[in-house]
């Protein structure tokens, strides 16, 4: 299992283990949308919940 975050890009664009979302107002939209519910998906061997999962193929 990978653990990915959902980040802004970064001044080259680089992204080691991120998901990186380019334009700023894209990443604000999903941001609010991701924020706007709890995080309830527990995490094996952690005391926090995650907000959701990415499915990558």
């Amino acid at each position: 299992m990978f653990r990915h975050r959902i980040d802004r890009r970064v001044s080259q664009g680089l992204s080691k283990g991120c998901i990186t979302v380019v334009n700023p107002l894209d990443f604000a939209r999903l941001e609010r949308h991701i924020r706007s519910r709890k995080p309830s998906i527990p995490i094996p061997g952690e005391t926090f919940n995650a907000y959701g999962k990415v499915m990558v193929r």
